[in-house]
């Protein structure tokens, strides 16, 4: 899985300095942080990687928003508001809207009180009434968890344990061990086990909640993407489970290639039930809920809610979620995890680079920004689009823009592309992004793509190839005087090269 990026989302305001300030004095100049109790349409609605969901029998979801360190529901009427969590990243029970939460990464709600998997205060929360409650402490990652009656399953995730707990607190009591990394769990209406999507072998494990017997329900035990029969079937990389009727729905993928599958339990038989390879739909899909005919994803990657028809996944639409990251261009302008900046050639606009994208603001009106090129989903398209198409605005493709410079007659900007190694060129005016060098992987979030010097290789994602450039996650760059040469710091291998960006052939 990509790398996950923690982030502050800010709406854009502007704050003069004091008339007498005073050398090192600061003030904001684009940002506030964003509003999460500000009640939006489910479709307008701004989630920050959601990792979980439930849904009551009259048609009220709850939404883990992890990176908002909140807990979000839908309403009836289609709004999504905060159930509680402040938008800050904290350790804090009490008052719904003072609480904060770390991360949480599971919820499920049972008689109107909700209950989380604060994952990074490694606890199990209580909402009710208003108020935030510590029901369990000192886990280890939790990220389950699933009411039965009068009790609370969750997974101790780091310590690959399924624990239970009355919904009332109390003691604590382990069910099944073993497990691999753990991350969600759903129970079979009788309430005698537990299906748990078990990351580390790349298996569903069956758990008798009454003896704690695990076994295992689908998967050989390694990577990768084949269906068929339970024990030959194979995963990729299993996030959420959910049990309606005599399906097993499994969210699995790698963030390029997404899909649900669906397991048989009579026949035991493992299908793909829908999936995505541009990541538009179910983009590192997570967890997953049905309601009223209707199968509900959260895709944690592009931070909505997709929905599904049970009968016919062909039948399917974004419920909820606007954007990934919270980013925005119309007012008010959103910004997130801004990384880079420079001032255009005349000064007039700051240009700037933010979750995948670079945008550029008017210095004297910072009520509007303009996008350049890029978009909130990362990588390639697929690899068959290549390095050779010239993409404009939002169709470019970039994955974690650390830096670019803007040449030296203003008219363009060469960008470096660190995930997908290369460096790439973008024209101003015609927002067009093109390839300029950089050979290898793409989407690549470790050190793993080798070193070498050599010429520009377009459409080359295998490492090794001769005389071909080889960059191992760039970040850095500057643009010598004469406009000719950009060097770039190449992080993961240790050193500054030189790029050709301006010759004879230019």
């Amino acid at each position: 899985m990509k790398k996950i990026y923690s982030l502050l989302t800010v709406v854009l305001v502007f704050v003069p300095f004091a008339v007498q300030a005073a050398f090192g004095d600061t003030t904001t100049y684009l940002s506030k942080p964003f509003e999460v109790h500000k009640a939006r349409l489910a479709k307008d609605a701004l989630f920050d990687f959601p990792t979980d969901i439930d849904v009551t029998d009259d048609g009220i979801f709850v939404i883990a928003d992890t990176y908002n360190h909140a807990i979000r529901k839908i309403t009836k009427k289609g709004k999504v508001k905060t159930i509680a969590g402040n938008g800050s990243y904290g350790d804090k029970s009490g008052a719904r809207f003072k609480a904060e939460f770390a991360y949480p990464q599971g919820v499920d709600i049972d008689n109107g009180v909700v209950y989380v998997a604060d994952t990074g205060n490694h606890r199990i929360s209580k909402i009710k009434d208003g108020q935030v409650t510590t029901l369990v402490q000192n886990l280890n990652a939790p990220e389950g968890v699933r009411v039965f009656g009068d009790i609370l399953y969750f997974l101790d995730t780091g310590n690959g344990l399924l624990k239970k707990v009355s919904i009332n607190g109390g003691k604590v009591t382990t069910v099944a061990s073993g497990l691999s990394g753990p991350k969600k769990l759903t129970i079979t209406v009788d309430g005698a086990y537990a299906y748990v999507a078990n990351v580390g072998t790349y298996q569903v494990k069956k758990v008798n909640l009454a003896s704690g017997q695990v076994t295992t329900l689908a998967g050989s035990g390694s990577a990768g993407e084949k269906n068929g029969a339970c024990a030959t079937a194979t995963f990729r990389n299993l996030y959420g489970v959910h049990l309606d009727g005599n399906y097993l729905y499994v969210s699995d993928g790698n963030g390029s290639s997404d899909f649900v599958r669906r397991i048989d339990l009579t026949a035991c038989q493992v299908e793909t039930f829908a999936s995505d390879e541009s990541m538009v739909s179910i983009n590192y899909p997570n967890g997953l809920t049905t309601y009223n005919g209707g199968l509900y994803v959260v895709a944690t990657g592009i931070s909505i809610v997709e929905k599904y028809n049970l009968d016919d996944a062909a039948v399917n639409s974004k419920f909820a979620g606007k954007d990934r990251f919270n980013v925005r261009d119309a007012k008010p302008v959103l910004i997130g995890n801004p990384k880079y900046l420079q001032l255009s050639k005349d000064k007039k606009w700051i240009i700037f680079s933010e979750n995948n994208r670079i945008r550029k603001v008017k210095r004297t009106n910072l009520k509007d920004s303009e996008l350049i090129a890029g978009s909130v989903v990362d990588n390639y398209n697929t690899n068959k689009d290549g390095d050779n198409t010239p993409r404009v605005g939002a169709d470019a493709r970039f994955s974690d823009v650390t830096s670019f410079a803007v040449s030296k007659d203003g008219k363009k900007l060469y960008v470096v592309d660190r995930n997908n190694n290369r460096i790439k060129e973008v024209d101003l005016k015609t927002r067009t992004m093109t390839y300029l060098t950089g050979a290898g992987g793409i989407n690549a979030a470790s050190n793993s793509n080798g070193s070498a010097d050599g010429i520009a290789c377009s459409n080359e994602y295998e490492t090794g190839k001769k005389n071909c450039a080889y960059f191992n996650r760039p970040q850095g760059s500057v643009l010598a005087k004469d406009g000719k040469i950009l060097y770039v710091t190449d992080t993961g291998n240790h050193s500054i090269r030189a790029v050709i960006v301006k010759g004879d052939n230019k």
